[in-house]
């Protein structure tokens, strides 16, 4: 390419990647299952990948659904697709991994991140299980996933105390063998879920149900759902709420769809939640990684503006766009209760006056620390 070719074609690359983004949001602001897009989320924060190195707005897209249509079906299937997703395959490096040069990478995260975590594993499991995955590939004209048998080993490996000539798919199926894999799996569902301080008892029951049901997701978020961890009231405003959650939940709210999508990326972006590009192969750490005193000032402006409205192509302000609530002022202690549990996951730490206009309080309730939280 020439100089202008080169700049014409990395102006259209970063258009689609703005697009792509602009169109996740979109997709978590109008579906009617967000669940399965809290799960998307969920799964595109652990079996990460990132458009700046994959250099492909299509093969992120596509990844995306891979994650979206298995996000509550079975985690062998979904760990055995993804191990084989394009964008993966580029991701991490294995479309360099060749019996005469093993490349590590996918080896060792598919163990540490995905699957098993860090210390349930050796240097050596991490070679042989690396010269199994040789000659996995990418054909990037055709944009689908290739096995090269000249690149790849065919010889005997030792994997987690088995022997064999193993190939990529046995070598995740030997994993999962291991029961590490579901309580691995568990610990980030009790994680995302309910607390970050685990419970090593439920979270044994739960994990052993995940196992025996052959790595059934739905049955686990289930089992997670009804666990009285869950329930708890010492568990309720202890997760603090990432920033896509605050901006698609505030929107979803009020039942609002901003004509300008593009500038909520932007608002995750600068909150350290940048969708389809993750900081690492570890993804986004969550918890108070999200909090510091500048995306503290950010959230409570990002929030500010929703109420505004301004620049959002609504004069009135976007939390006004949703009649939810008909009545101008809440003074009586029900209508009380029931917004502060609408919104809030505890009490409001300031203290709200419920006898001025509807889009004050709503205002003062969103914007208490405490809304921060879930």
């Amino acid at each position: 390419m020439t100089v202008a070719q080169r700049k014409a074609y990395q102006k259209e690359r970063k258009k689609r990647q703005k697009e792509l983004g602009a169109w996740w949001f979109g997709t978590m602001l109008e579906t009617k299952s967000p669940l399965t897009e809290k799960m998307t989320l969920f799964w595109h924060n652990h079996f990460t990948s990132s458009v700046k190195k994959v250099r492909s707005s299509i093969f992120m897209l596509e990844q995306n659904q891979l994650l979206r249509e298995h996000a509550l079906g079975s985690f062998r299937t979904l760990l055995h697709k993804i191990s084989k997703d394009p964008a993966m395959v580029i991701y991490l490096d294995n479309q360099s991994n060749k019996k005469e040069n093993p490349n590590e990478n996918y080896a060792r995260e598919v163990m540490e991140l995905f699957t098993l975590g860090e210390g349930h594993y050796s240097e050596k499991d991490i070679k042989e299980a690396a010269r199994a995955f040789t000659g996995w590939r990418v054909n990037r004209k055709k944009g689908e996933f290739v096995f090269v048998k000249k690149m790849h080993d065919f010889g005997e490996k030792e994997f987690l105390g088995q022997s064999g000539n193993f190939n990529g798919d046995e070598i995740l199926d030997i994993i999962l063998e291991q029961k590490r894999t579901a309580t691995f799996i568990t610990q980030k569902f009790y994680k995302e879920f309910i607390s970050e301080e685990l419970n090593d008892k439920e979270i044994r029951r739960i994990s052993m149900i995940f196992y025996k049901s052959d790595y059934d997701i739905n049955l686990l978020l289930r089992e997670i759902l009804m666990s009285s961890d869950f329930w708890d009231v010492k568990n309720r405003g202890v997760l603090v709420k990432s920033p896509v959650e605050l901006i698609v939940g505030t929107l979803r709210s009020f039942e609002v769809v901003p004509e300008n999508i593009n500038s909520l990326v932007g608002m995750s972006r600068r909150l350290k939640q940048d969708i389809f590009n993750p900081p690492n192969v570890k993804g986004w750490v969550g918890g108070t990684y999200w909090l510091d005193s500048n995306s503290i000032l950010l959230r409570n402006q990002i929030i500010s503006r929703f109420v505004r409205g301004k620049g959002k192509g609504r004069k009135s302000g976007m939390m006004m766009s949703n009649d939810i609530f008909e009545n101008s002022n809440f003074k009586n202690s029900a209508k009380k209760g029931f917004l502060q549990h609408y919104f809030l996951a505890l009490y409001p730490i300031t203290e709200i006056d419920y006898s001025k206009n509807r889009k004050s309080v709503i205002a003062s309730l969103l914007l208490d620390p405490i809304y921060q939280l879930k």
